[in-house]
């Protein structure tokens, strides 16, 4: 047989190999292997067609029968052949059957002599027995369950059994991975897709702010002590921790999370004990909330990747120390704006102690990014030029980058984080209908991404000036313009005014000015994306998500009456620091500051 080390030298078989032509002879006799002197292994047939005696031969890789011719010496040596290799071998493995029931046999009997053995470790194991009962009895006192009760009651006793069972099988490493497996990330953390603030991942997983790792290390071993298993130290505990799952991490107060994705997950967690299709609904409703954030955030991503792919050629030629002249570029560029949280000065990394409990002057922090470049230029607005963080400001800011540091573009495309009171409202759609219908821009899109998940490239270019800030010594906004500066090639510093309320960017009403020309979208927090173009003055494309279907709305009041080009809306004053306000920073603030800057940022009032 093939494979096999031949115990006996097979007589020489020396045949004339030939191919069948006539009619298939009729099988006789079938021998189920047979080896050649070539070494080569078939499968024979002893063929019979009249007086002639044949073998079939057939090839393992082909199924063409190829016939070799007998004569009557050469059939007895076949014969011999067959006895020799065959029959005799098929003697050897009834043996060897014989001898193997006779040693299950044997085996049985010894089986049945070791069942009447008395073992040693009987009484570990009723030492563990007593142990898992003890255990299921007091429970783990926890109030994790339905009603506050423990989550050990919602056990049987044969699960705690076949858990330490388990758990006694596996090496220190392995009993390592438990941990990580007890922390259930997917059912206790919240998952939110896109950019963290301040993690690089995009796959954090988040545990409630009111958690910490030591709180969680003390849960952990009062388990342990309550099975009576060993646990590790606090500091082994945190190495595994950032070893096995460094994306689980605990957020921080005040971070900016999607109320639904909390929502979801609070409902998951809370299914615990009710019905199978409960639980597959809370699921399904977080993975459809999720999907969609992602579908949301991968147009952003393709947005910025288009755009900057088609941009290339026309960087290598741009000024950006001179204002480019609208419309001069036939091309689209993409960009995104936000507000950030606003800084306080003086600031010093070394904080004194006093100043901690007092409020140093503020200036609030306004982006607009240009991610193709990149570039973002920060509006730094001091409290004495601020007029509110309404559609007037913003849209004054958003104004003055185009005219001041736009690229030029005919097709301009924007995403903002989706703030009502910011940014998504009618003065907004108003604008840029207002842009392109004076010839500023041939066509405009205005997206916003999904609530919750609004995290995008003006956060980064953010957390690079916070991270400057919090370790430079300012004392005044020329301060915190060049901290600004120096914080990255991509951040750009732009003052609206000066400490003594100096103007140098001003705001307009454009909420009174165009609310002439233009009414109010319905429902316009349903809708993630609008479109605007000139061959279709006043009217607004508007859709929910990317992939959904368009809706064409009219916007105008009067099609007779329409915005001029060249005209601008009133200026808006800044009210300027109050004398109370003033007294603050002069008695309680200008200590702090750096000498010959006292009196930019806290004066004695007149």
């Amino acid at each position: 047989m093939a494979g096999c080390t031949h115990a006996r030298e097979m007589p020489q078989l020396v045949l004339e190999k030939w191919t069948i032509n006539e009619e298939e002879p009729q099988m006789d006799n079938i021998v189920s292997a047979l080896w050649l002197p070539n070494g080569q292994y078939y499968d024979a047939k002893v063929l019979q067609k009249g007086e002639a005696t044949f073998v079939a031969i057939m090839e393992r890789c082909d199924d063409e029968y190829r016939c070799l011719s007998l004569s009557s010496g050469d059939s007895k040596l076949l014969q011999s052949v067959s006895e020799v290799y065959f029959t005799a071998r098929e003697n050897e493995e009834e043996m060897v059957d014989s001898d193997s029931e006779s040693s299950s046999s044997d085996s049985c009997d010894d089986l049945k002599d070791m069942q009447d053995f008395d073992f040693d470790f009987l009484e570990i194991h009723a030492s563990e027995k007593t142990r898992v009962e003890k255990f299921y009895e007091e429970t783990c006192h926890c109030k994790l369950a339905a009603d506050e009760k423990p989550c050990s009651t919602t056990l049987k006793i044969d699960d705690f059994v076949d858990c330490r069972n388990n758990c006694s099988e596996l090496s220190s490493t392995e009993l390592d991975l438990v941990i990580l497996g007890a922390i259930q990330s997917e059912e206790q953390a919240l998952i939110l897709p896109g950019r963290v603030p301040g993690f690089k991942g995009i796959d954090v997983k988040l545990l409630p702010s009111n958690l910490t790792k030591h709180g969680l290390w003390r849960t952990y071993t009062e388990i342990c002590v309550g099975t009576g298993t060993p646990s590790v130290g606090y500091s082994k505990f945190c190495d595994l921790w950032n070893q096995l799952c460094p994306f689980i991490v605990i957020m921080r107060p005040a971070m900016d999370l999607c109320w639904t994705c909390q929502k979801n997950n609070n409902r998951i967690r809370n299914s615990v004990n009710l019905p199978e299709s409960d639980k597959a609904e809370a699921v399904r409703a977080q993975e459809q909330h999720l999907l969609l954030a992602s579908r949301e955030r991968n147009f952003y991503k393709n947005c910025c990747r288009e755009s900057k792919d088609g941009i290339q050629e026309y960087l290598k030629v741009v000024d950006f120390t001179v204002e480019r002249e609208l419309c001069s570029y036939t091309g689209t560029v993409y960009y995104s704006y936000d507000y950030a949280q606003q800084l306080h000065f003086p600031a010093d990394p070394n904080q004194p102690g006093p100043i901690y409990f007092k409020t140093p002057r503020k200036c609030a922090l306004f982006g607009v990014c240009c991610e193709a470049v990149p570039r973002q230029v920060n509006f730094l607005i001091d409290e004495s030029v601020l007029t509110g963080k309404g559609a007037n400001s913003t849209t004054s800011y958003v104004d003055y980058f185009f005219h001041r540091h736009g690229l030029g573009e005919t097709k301009a495309q924007l995403h903002a984080d989706n703030c009502g009171a910011q940014n998504k409202n009618s003065a907004f759609l108003w604008y840029y209908l207002w842009r392109v219908m004076i010839g500023l821009h041939d066509s405009i899109y205005y997206d916003f991404l999904l609530p919750g998940h609004t995290k995008f490239a003006p956060d980064w270019c953010f957390g690079l000036v916070k991270q400057k800030t919090r370790r430079t010594f300012i004392s005044s906004l020329f301060d915190i313009a060049r901290t600004v500066e120096d914080s990255a090639t991509v951040n750009v510093a732009e003052l609206v005014g000066l400490h003594n309320g100096s103007v140098l960017i001003a705001t307009h009403d454009w909420v009174a000015y165009l609310g002439q020309y233009f009414k109010k979208l319905p429902q316009i927090k349903s809708f993630y994306h609008f479109r605007f173009n000139k061959e279709h003055p006043g009217t607004v494309f508007c859709k929910r998500y990317w992939d959904s279907e368009e809706k064409a709305v009219n916007l105008l009041r009067n099609r007779n009456f329409l915005p001029e080009s060249g005209q601008l809306p009133d200026i808006v004053n800044p009210q300027g620091i109050s004398r109370e306000r003033a007294d603050y920073l002069f008695k309680e603030i200008r200590e702090f500051c750096r000498d010959r800057t006292e009196n930019l940022v806290a004066p004695q009032v007149s």
